[in-house]
């Protein structure tokens, strides 16, 4: 039977998470920031993963025009942005007043705090935040819990994770439907 014969469908639903793929183009380009701060040594960690993170805001008006979009992001989702920045900001003004900026457990702490604040973007960005955000937290615990594991492999972990999470949501593809096997009416 030719190809012709199927009836293609005519409309995709939109993807149930449509900011995920901008939401992986921003981690990837913060992960690596990360990663490769740490890679420089301690010194290179905050300017390094700085311009990681102002690279990834630059990148995603980009990311939103040259990524197959997925769908309108509503209005409501959209307050997920401030409202997981307003828990990030509040949450390490708390570590600031609980660990010296000095002290061992003020870093692991912070990315304890970056790991439960990617719980809020799930409605925006779907169930991968979760793992993000239990594999974040996960590995901030350890430089908790073990103070004699080195700053900068929790910090590269860190980065490894967001690195790879982002691009498992970079690869989110649209929702598809099979085709239809219904042939054309004969005429």
């Amino acid at each position: 039977m030719p190809l012709h014969a199927y009836q293609e469908p005519t409309a995709v639903p939109p993807h149930p998470y449509p900011g995920i793929r901008i939401g992986g183009l921003f981690l990837v380009i913060v992960g690596s920031g990360i990663v490769i701060g740490g890679l420089l040594g301690r010194a290179w960690m905050f300017p390094v993963f700085t311009a990681g993170f102002v690279g990834g805001f630059v990148a995603m008006p980009i990311g939103r025009r040259v990524l197959r979009p997925l769908g309108r992001i509503t209005p409501m989702r959209v307050l997920v942005i401030p409202a997981a920045i307003v828990l990030e900001i509040a949450l390490i003004s708390v570590v600031a007043h609980l660990y010296p900026v000095d002290s061992h457990s003020y870093i692991p702490a912070v990315l304890f705090v970056v790991g439960i604040h990617f719980l809020v973007f799930t409605p925006l960005s779907g169930p991968l935040c979760v793992l993000l955000a239990l594999l974040c937290c996960a590995n901030a615990l350890v430089g908790l819990l073990v103070p004699s594991v080195p700053l900068l492999t929790l910090w590269i972990a860190d980065g490894v994770i967001k690195t790879c999470i982002g691009m498992a949501m970079l690869r989110a593809l649209a929702w598809r439907f099979r085709p239809r096997r219904e042939p054309f009416p004969a005429s």
